[in-house]
């Protein structure tokens, strides 16, 4: 009996999950697909410094306050689909063939991406700005439109291309992929866009740095094709889409639990993105960096990720979730006007001061997101059930 249970016990872990042909594919297509979404922000900074920020026609702010203002503009036409199309989507990906919408959704973006460089030619000003500039933001927005789609058909692929016993193993390796993309694909952006066009100018091609985010969203589909993954699609709920967003409206109206605990996970991704942007403005004052070097700013914030993960793994169960993800939220905003206010400061000399501050936000992040979305998960079955 004890020989039959270690048998079973042996098996279960990351390797039953690797060894998946199905659960390989779609975790490689999550590795090209996250990392090309942290290269195009990247590129797009890039852009921003050395295009569009010195034809801007407001001279009374300095060069790092013009980038950073632009950025602004990126990151709400990144966010600005998640908050209208966001639910939809979910619902959509989840009745719709989730194989077909993953593949559709990456060659989508690898379209998008080929037209950046459209971004480039001359035209008139609007608003002070180059014409390109919005044309850019134009395709911020779409690009971010198709990955509304693929997220939600990628995570609701898992429980379809493993067995129930591994699903934490493959949970497990899914967040483990987000926080390496998020530490990887920042702090290494800038260096493979500048690889990129170096190997592509050997070749007597410009402009090779345009060519690494079609190259990663089309491999992100490749990996696709043939997927083993076996699902029922039912034809009556794809009738009732907008039916399914007004359930789940009305589930928050009437749990307040639930409501909260969004609530709590849209004020916790809005300091984030304040974090995004201030990075850039930090990186504009530290000249050993710049602008375009922001990512290994960000790239700390992935190792605070990874802290705060383990800290709240290990330790988290003592406190009540609650008010561990309050606790974490007001960290969060001091640790956001701390780094603000010393900005100032930093344009001396106090990298390591930076390094610091980013981490503890990173991990009150982690500690903040982990318990919102434990409390969302919990009291969703909780309240379905009472509905029941």
């Amino acid at each position: 009996m004890e020989k039959g249970k270690l048998k079973s016990e042996s098996k279960t872990g990351l390797l039953p999950v690797l060894k998946s042909i199905g659960f390989r594919k779609l975790w490689f297509s999550q590795i090209f697909s996250q990392l090309a979404d942290k290269f195009y922000i990247v590129l797009t900074v890039y852009l921003i410094t050395n295009y569009f920020s010195n034809t801007y026609e407001i001279t009374w702010q300095s060069k790092g306050e013009t980038i950073t203002l632009l950025a602004t503009g990126i990151y709400i036409a990144n966010s600005l689909p998640a908050i209208i199309f966001g639910a939809l989507a979910g619902i959509a990906s989840d009745v719709w063939p989730k194989v077909k919408v993953m593949i559709i959704s990456n060659s989508l973006r690898s379209f998008c991406s080929i037209l950046i460089p459209i971004c480039l030619i001359n035209g008139d000003k609007s608003y002070g700005v180059l014409s390109g500039y919005w044309f850019l933001l134009v395709i911020t927005f779409f690009t971010s439109l198709f990955t509304q789609f693929f997220t939600p058909a990628e995570q609701a692929s898992i429980p379809l291309l493993v067995k129930k016993k591994d699903l934490l193993a493959a949970n497990s390796l899914y967040q483990a992929t987000t926080m390496g993309a998020t530490i990887f694909g920042f702090a290494l952006g800038e260096p493979l866009l500048r690889a990129m066009n170096f190997l592509a100018g050997g070749f007597g091609i410009s402009g090779g740095r345009f060519l690494l985010l079609p190259l990663f969203y089309s491999a992100a589909s490749i990996v696709l094709l043939n997927i083993p993954l076996k699902e029922k699609v039912n034809t009556k709920t794809r009738k009732n889409l907008l039916l399914e967003l007004l359930g789940g409206i009305n589930i928050l109206k009437n749990i307040p639990i639930i409501r909260n605990a969004i609530l709590q996970l849209v004020i916790l991704y809005s300091l984030m993105a304040a974090l995004y942007i201030l990075a850039i403005e930090l990186a504009s004052s530290i000249p050993e960096l710049g602008p375009t070097n922001f990512g290994v700013l960000l790239g700390f914030s992935g190792f605070g990720i990874a802290i705060g993960a383990f800290v709240v793994a290990q330790k988290g169960h003592k406190a009540s979730r609650h008010n561990l993800s309050s606790l974490g939220l007001v960290l969060i905003a001091l640790c956001l006007f701390f780094a603000r206010s010393m900005s100032r400061i930093l344009k001396t000399n106090s990298n390591i001061l930076l390094d610091n501050r980013v981490w503890s936000i990173s991990s009150c992040y982690t500690s903040s997101n982990h318990c919102a979305r434990k409390n969302t998960r919990q009291r969703t079955g909780k309240s379905t059930r009472a509905a029941k």
